[in-house]
């Protein structure tokens, strides 16, 4: 028998349900309307959900010039080394 199944038989997965998961809350309204919601109400959140995307690509830009710099300077620094070895020593004269 799966431990699903076992949860489900004997109410776990019905009480984990009931516990998480809210009711609907009755509307005390005697007229039930519709309320429309336009961009006036709506635009405060499209201006963070905005803000936070241009603030999460600036810090990918960042990142991406940071470790870009990390990059080269440790494949410079590298050649420098392989190269180092590769020349003769030349006496002073």
């Amino acid at each position: 028998m799966s431990t699903l199944r076992w949860h489900r038989e004997v109410g776990l997965l019905d009480r984990i349900h009931n516990r998480w998961e809210s009711q609907r809350p009755e509307c005390s309204a005697q007229i039930k309307v519709f309320v429309p919601i336009g961009l006036q109400e709506f635009y405060p959140a499209l201006l963070v959900l905005y803000n936070g995307m241009l603030l999460s690509l600036t810090v990918l830009g960042v990142e991406f010039v940071y470790n870009s710099r990390a990059v080269t300077s440790c494949l410079l620094r590298a050649w420098r080394r392989e190269n180092k070895e590769k020349e003769p020593l030349v006496a002073d004269q």
